[in-house]
């Protein structure tokens, strides 16, 4: 793979909304991944008319559950994660340029490079990446680790849960999904 196209910065998947300033108003996207360089926006109304954006938006303040107990991670609630609020500056890193009104409508990703952020934040990412990626290995081992049953489902919902996956989702489909960030993370 081209030095050009690779990735500089492990990336880890992160489902957190954001604000977003274009030209006066402020706009709502998602956000799919980060990385201590950039932040890859989902849901976008449109793509952004500057290059340059003010970015707000969350990021949880996870625990190692890979180091915990079962028990303890049964009594955790999505609701009782701390978040910190990030504020940044954004520089679109991919070029729309040659593409017309209608077909930038249906851009759905845009990349994002963060350009000015404080220490504090630089560190809640790097905090946030590592510890993302090592309860992705954990909970990828649970459902690689075999055994059935209702218990082991709930376990393993109330896991991707936390980790801000759709608990939902039925069982294959989780796994697909929370494999694909894994490999998605272990591709640099």
């Amino acid at each position: 793979m081209s030095d050009r196209f690779r990735r500089q910065s492990l990336r880890a998947p992160l489902s957190s909304r954001a604000l977003f300033g274009d030209e006066g108003h402020v706009l709502r996207a998602q956000i799919k991944n980060i990385s201590q360089g950039g932040v890859l926006l989902h849901n976008l109304p449109h793509v952004p008319r500057i290059k340059l954006v003010s970015l707000v938006f969350e990021i949880p303040m996870l625990a190692e559950i890979s180091q915990m107990e079962a028990s303890e991670i049964k009594k955790i609630k999505r609701d009782d994660i701390d978040f910190k609020i990030i504020r940044t500056k954004v520089k679109i890193a991919r070029s729309f340029e040659g593409k017309s009104a209608i077909e930038s409508i249906f851009v759905n990703n845009i990349g994002g490079q963060f350009l000015s952020m404080g220490k504090n934040e630089e560190s809640y990412i790097a905090d946030y990446v590592g510890l993302m990626s090592r309860n992705l290995v954990y909970l990828l081992s649970l459902f690689e680790g075999g055994g059935k049953g209702e218990d082991r489902n709930i376990f393993l919902r109330h896991v991707s849960e936390l980790l801000g996956y759709n608990s939902s989702e039925k069982i294959p489909m989780l796994r697909l999904k929370i494999l694909h960030d894994y490999q998605s993370l272990e591709n640099l």
